[in-house]
């Protein structure tokens, strides 16, 4: 899946390790480890049949079922996951092994997609942003860090004219440069 190639990030708040990934999950629930959302997820779903056609059809997909069945249930087994993962890892870290893995407990969250409970290929594997009034959702592709701060800079410009305040935005043009405009 060209959307969640192999990668590895420092992690923020330890420098002597690194997190890979991907670590995708399909989780039937508004937040992960939270299975009280698991209703709240499913009343969402609308049109509910519709949806559920949709999803057995990104599921049908040969290539996106194998990689499914890799990350959810694979990666996830005790002591075997971690040799599957490793391999994986591999391919951007040669020396890894399964010892080198460990699973950081509690982490991960959801990073919701969009599907289209009409279209022929219902999964939706780029970036949208959904509006109201007084509400604003940014759904990010993977890896959501390339487009995390550009959104961030839209974001704060829609959200400095509904509070009728005014953003400075010196300290990230400096941090970013004086290319980075918003549109």
């Amino acid at each position: 899946m060209p959307f969640s190639a192999v990668h590895g990030d420092p992690d923020i708040l330890d420098s002597t390790k690194t997190r890979y990934g991907p670590t995708t999950r399909i989780v039937f629930a508004l937040e992960r480890h939270k299975l009280s959302t698991v209703i709240d997820y499913l009343s969402t779903v609308k049109p509910f049949i519709g949806s559920m056609l949709a999803y057995m059809r990104i599921l049908s997909d040969s290539s996106f079922f194998w990689y499914a069945s890799k990350h959810n249930l694979l990666f996830s087994l005790p002591y075997i996951g971690n040799f599957l993962f490793a391999r994986e890892v591999r391919k951007i870290i040669p020396s890894i092994t399964s010892k080198d893995i460990r699973l950081a407990k509690g982490q991960g969250g959801v990073r919701p997609q969009i599907v289209n409970t009409k279209a022929k290929r219902p999964l939706n594997l780029g970036e949208a942003k959904l509006s109201g009034k007084h509400v604003l959702f940014n759904v990010t592709p993977s890896p959501g860090a390339t487009t995390c701060i550009y959104n961030a800079l839209i974001d704060i410009s829609v959200i400095s004219k509904t509070l009728n305040a005014t953003f400075l935005d010196t300290e990230v043009t400096q941090d970013f440069g004086k290319n980075l405009t918003l549109k």
